[in-house]
């Protein structure tokens, strides 16, 4: 029974060992899982910021070219304006153009 009784303290202490190293690997388990969650968070919040530093891109590049639209047509309207006046001088029957000088209250 001496023998038997060896053996059975020696798988009892395997036992306990093999306990001890599953419950690290739990352990172990559960920090990695807790750490993966957090950065599948940061990736989530980071892809989410990402979109919308998109949509304000595209939303600022759509009010630029808004505006660029605006100030062309409103160049193209003051050339049509500078160019029918400069024809209308033109056309002035041989009228010489000069310019007046500022006048100054004295």
């Amino acid at each position: 029974m001496g023998i038997q009784a060896e053996q059975n303290n020696f798988k009892a202490e395997q036992n306990q060992q093999i306990a001890q190293i599953l419950a690290n690997s739990s352990q172990q388990l559960t920090q990695q899982s807790k750490q993966f969650k957090e950065q599948q968070n940061t990736a989530t919040h980071l892809l989410e910021t990402s979109q919308q530093q998109q949509i304000l891109d595209a939303i600022q590049a759509t009010t630029n070219g808004q505006q660029l639209k605006i100030l062309t047509q409103a160049s193209t309207e003051q050339n049509r304006l500078d160019n029918a006046a400069f024809q209308h001088a033109q056309q002035g029957a041989g009228m010489i153009l000069i310019p007046l000088a500022p006048q100054t209250n004295n």
